[in-house]
């Protein structure tokens, strides 16, 4: 049985504090955005 994985929300503008942070919070959305493409994949 598989979990079911929403598709993650874009960082809001003010999220991010353009100061190259590691991990930003972009690294973390990019991240679970691959996971959850991957996710859509499986699933068809």
């Amino acid at each position: 049985m598989s979990k079911t994985i929403e598709k993650p929300q874009k960082p809001e503008d003010w999220e991010c504090c353009d100061s190259g942070c590691s991990p930003c919070v972009w690294d973390h959305y990019n991240d679970d955005l691959r996971e959850w493409e991957k996710s859509q994949e499986e699933s068809k």
